[in-house]
């Protein structure tokens, strides 16, 4: 570069005042964003809106799955009983990060997976099995991802979980169904923290209420068998479990919806009552239930 050139883009700079730390810049006159408020804010308006699981009337399996209160079954099942669950912003992107995992394990295995699609592109969906109105449609089975968009063009799509809604009243959606070898069974994904991951023993006890959850599942779409992945937050290592369709017994599950069911047919509540379901139940000391 030729002196007088340097001379001229020098002077473009000449009377620019360049911080000299961190501190200097933090003290300046320009007003910044407070970006904790602005993220906060974003969790709560944004959490769960493009794949939020629509809590439609019914028993979904990640709140039966641990309790057998025909009460509880009753109240759950009804929006007219339904209170909102409130979470601060930091649970919210635990809640975030999970989702992401989901998303993530889901498009690499996608090649396998069978259900519902969504072209990544223009938003047009494929092979959903329920209407507006949240009713089963029977003869809609799940299917491998599609070559391309009939509507865009586009070859790439994304997942949709595919939903579960039973005669009985069971709604909730299972996190894959997958095809390997023309073996056909569920899968089911779940994120812990380190410490937790590192003692995760693999064994049903640890892990009873979500082995119960997923087997609901496996038991509504008549799958041979489900597998567990777990997934270190922190590392990304993976354990797996597997379980099969019939080995967990869901009898006092089933009962209960049994019970609850006979008692909306009849427009009535069970009695309010103490029991091993209490300490961990939204509805106990409300207006609801107060035993």
């Amino acid at each position: 570069m030729s002196d007088s050139s340097f001379n001229e883009m020098n002077k473009l700079f000449e009377d620019v005042e360049i911080p000299t730390s961190f501190n200097e810049l933090h003290k300046s006159d320009v007003t910044l964003p407070d970006l904790d408020t602005l993220i906060e804010e974003g969790i709560s308006s944004t959490n769960n809106q493009e794949d939020s699981d629509i809590r439609i009337p019914g028993y979904h399996p990640s709140q039966i799955s641990s309790k057998t209160c025909v009460r509880f079954y009753v109240l759950h099942s009804l929006p007219e009983f339904h209170l909102d669950s409130k979470f601060n912003s930091t649970t919210l992107e635990i809640f975030d990060v999970g989702n992401d995992t989901h998303k993530r394990i889901q498009r690499y295995l996608s090649p396998y997976l069978l259900g519902t699609w969504k072209c990544r592109k223009c938003g047009e969906m494929y092979n959903v099995n329920y209407d507006k109105n949240h009713n089963i449609i029977k003869h809609i089975t799940p299917k491998s991802m599609p070559e391309k968009c009939v509507k865009c063009g586009n070859e790439h799509f994304k997942y949709m979980e595919w939903k579960v809604i039973s005669k009985n009243g069971i709604r909730g959606s299972i996190d894959g169904i997958i095809n390997y070898n023309n073996d056909i069974g569920g899968i089911e994904i779940k994120t812990t923290k380190s410490h937790i991951w590192m003692k995760l023993s693999m064994d049903m006890d640890m892990v009873k209420k979500y082995v119960k959850q997923f087997a609901i599942y496996l038991k509504e779409l008549n799958l041979d068998w489900g597998k567990f992945i777990f997934e270190n937050k922190d590392s990304h290592q993976k354990k797996y479990l597997t379980i099969k369709n019939g080995e967990i017994d869901l009898s006092d599950i089933y009962y209960s919806i049994e019970l609850a069911n006979e008692y909306k047919s009849r427009k009535k509540l069970p009695k309010a009552r103490l029991c091993d379901d209490c300490k961990d139940c939204q509805y106990y000391k409300t207006q609801y239930c107060n035993p």
